[in-house]
């Protein structure tokens, strides 16, 4: 399995993509959160392969690091299998109220990561002010 962080892109990764031998992760923590859109394409690309598995969560874009809800995309059937059967023997639910504070969260999440984005650029612009000293 390989770790691909989403911005890191080039003709040779896209081509290793393709070889049906290997599995990509693809985490997507971040995805809503940077400002170049080439990202989130990147990432809309890569749902295109079979062998990559993408991984996401209320944690980071939507500020809910509590929450503990996330999700795994896959076109890799016989993964998404093995994850199910898996989750089987661990939870076989998440909490009700974690739930439903996720789906207000996504009913709201312009808002929320529009926020979260605005603090981001903020640290990013003190931090290179601090860095540039």
């Amino acid at each position: 399995m390989h770790y691909t962080p989403f911005t890191t892109y080039t003709p040779f990764m896209y081509y290793t993509l393709s070889t049906p031998s290997t599995t990509h992760t693809h985490p997507q923590m971040y995805v809503f959160l940077p400002h170049d859109s080439a990202c989130q394409h990147a990432s809309a690309v890569l749902l295109s392969y079979p062998k990559v598995i993408t991984l996401s969560g209320m944690s980071k874009c939507f500020g809910m690091p509590g929450i503990r809800i996330g999700w795994l995309i896959s076109q890799d059937t016989a993964f998404m299998n093995s994850i199910a059967t898996q989750k089987d023997y661990t939870t076989i639910c998440n909490a009700g109220p974690s739930e439903f504070l996720a789906l207000v969260v996504l009913q709201h999440a312009g808002k929320v990561v529009g926020d979260i984005r605005q603090v981001v650029t903020r640290n990013a612009r003190a931090l290179e002010v601090f860095v540039s000293r």
